[in-house]
């Protein structure tokens, strides 16, 4: 049996279930938020040199083969689509570092409500890509050429998502055991404190 920081004992075989890969799943919890730290600035980088730079798609194939045309049509509406796209995109990823910070106090504390912000921001950020990805794949499909470097842009921000989407399931079913835990080890404690009074 193992000591907890709470007093709370951990079976063996409860470590094995949450395991992954012969680590626990809060060791990959930690590490997966720093590696969705690195992608969130990254992206939010990413971001901020679109909006300051636009004439760097202008090379991509997807821009050449549909948004060229997009482009003539109609500059105005393109270009305030453009922009929305690109801050909705740093916003994305600014609320996801947010939660990430939420994510973290909520390990600290054995609180399962603080880890919820950050699954319900990955399956709208997941939901979102997999649209994206969607889109860009039924222009491949009518175009003369694929757009190999958009779709391979959307999947490396896509993967990171999906594993630290799947990590914070199992710790999530993780941290509210050990909540549950420490509520019963808190009422017992209050029941014994009254009855000796």
């Amino acid at each position: 049996m193992l000591q907890t920081p709470f007093g709370l004992e951990d079976s063996d075989s409860e470590n094995e279930r949450f395991n992954r890969c012969s680590v626990h799943i809060q060791t990959w919890t930690y590490i997966h938020n720093g590696i969705s730290t690195f992608v969130c600035l990254i992206a939010f980088i990413f971001g901020v040199m679109a909006l300051l730079w636009p004439e760097w798609h202008e090379w991509l194939t997807l821009y050449k083969q549909y948004l060229a045309y997009a482009r003539r049509a109609d500059p105005i509406l393109y270009w305030l689509c453009y922009k929305i796209f690109f801050i909705s995109w740093i916003f994305i990823h600014v609320t996801h570092f947010m939660t990430i910070i939420v994510t973290i106090i909520g390990i600290q504390t054995i609180r399962p409500s603080l880890v919820f912000p950050q699954l319900i921001h990955l399956m709208v950020h997941l939901g979102l890509l997999t649209v994206l990805l969607a889109a860009v794949l039924i222009i491949c499909s009518t175009a003369a050429k694929i757009a190999w470097f958009t779709l391979g842009l959307i999947l490396i921000f896509m993967f990171p998502v999906c594993s630290n989407l799947y990590i914070l399931v199992v710790f999530y079913e993780f941290i509210y055991e050990k909540y549950d835990a420490l509520q019963a080890v808190l009422a017992n404690t209050k029941q014994v404190h009254f009855k000796e009074r």
